[in-house]
């Protein structure tokens, strides 16, 4: 019986072809990846803003400014991020976030093949925040001194809150973040909220009030003019001042102070409001100094 032989030069034919191929798929696919990264073709040479608008807190031409910036950054010193499949959507975010802190969002996306586009939307103001510092001794009797020789009476727009004044004020929107300095305008149609002195002085994009917090004192605000004591008048807010999560204060139109409890239903609070003007005080609202409805189930008044 013969022997058999084992085809070795027939491996070895199988060995190099499945090289060469393997080097030509490699070389073929660094191929692809140079001109997807490095041709000019693919490089972002446009950037489109969504909305189509003008903006109200920042110029186009900045906010594209920001953006070559980030694309002229190299991965490695070396591999480009100019290229729309490599352009860097969260560095670009933050990027515009922190230059300006009166956007909100912003959405970064590719279009091919070589765009970028931008949707921005910026914050909406729906208030007035203040934060309230308690002087030194010194400070409160020089104040004191001053307001009773010059100063004009400001009782119908500041809390009602012994031995404090107001310090920096802030645009707020519904989120509780102030984003610009603001002066304090007094008005109806103006909404002022007051807070107590925090840890840290406030900063430009700092959340002064939770969104609950905003939430609350919102529906309060449209809701407060459908109580009304005796006699028809409707009650309006003249500011808020934020005490605690559980403790929010608000000075009305006519004189006396409200404690919410934004912790619970404002339709009940609001209730529990309209029932004690008219079964207990009734015309003596005139005289009244608070009424607090911060315990659920109780009303306290003076």
């Amino acid at each position: 019986m013969g022997k058999i032989y084992p085809k070795k030069r027939s491996r070895k034919k199988k060995s190099l072809k499945a090289m060469i191929f393997g080097g030509l798929f490699f070389c073929s696919l660094a191929g692809l990846a140079y001109f997807l990264v490095w041709s000019p073709y693919f490089w972002v040479s446009r950037i489109e803003f969504e909305p189509d608008k003008p903006p109200r807190y920042y110029r186009q031409d900045d906010v594209k400014k920001i953006v070559q910036e980030v694309l002229d950054d190299k991965i490695w010193h070396f591999i480009p991020r100019k290229s729309v499949f490599l352009f860097p959507a969260e560095g670009i975010r933050s990027g515009i976030l922190v230059r300006y802190p009166e956007i909100k969002s912003v959405k970064a996306g590719k279009k091919f093949p070589n765009a970028v586009r931008l949707a921005i939307e910026e914050r909406t103001g729906v208030g007035i925040w203040c934060q309230l510092e308690r002087p030194t001794a010194e400070a409160l009797a020089a104040e004191e001194a001053k307001i009773s020789t010059s100063s004009p009476d400001t009782s119908g727009i500041l809390p009602k809150t012994e031995g404090k004044k107001i310090g920096q004020c802030f645009t707020l929107d519904q989120e509780g973040v102030i984003y610009r300095e603001s002066a304090l305008i007094e008005g109806d149609f103006v909404l002022n909220i007051f807070s107590g002195k925090a840890a840290a002085p406030p900063r430009i994009g700092d959340e002064v009030a939770s969104w609950e917090t905003m939430d609350f004192i919102l529906k309060l605000k449209d809701g407060l003019p459908g109580v009304k004591p005796a006699g028809g008048l409707s009650l309006s807010a003249a500011n808020f001042e934020i005490v605690s999560a559980g403790d929010l204060r608000v000075k009305t139109s006519v004189g006396f102070e409200i404690y919410f409890n934004p912790g619970y239903s404002i339709g009940t609070q609001l209730g529990a409001l309209q029932m004690v003007l008219d079964n207990e005080i009734k015309e003596n609202y005139v005289s009244l100094e608070y009424i607090d409805l911060r315990i659920e189930g109780r009303v306290y008044y003076q």
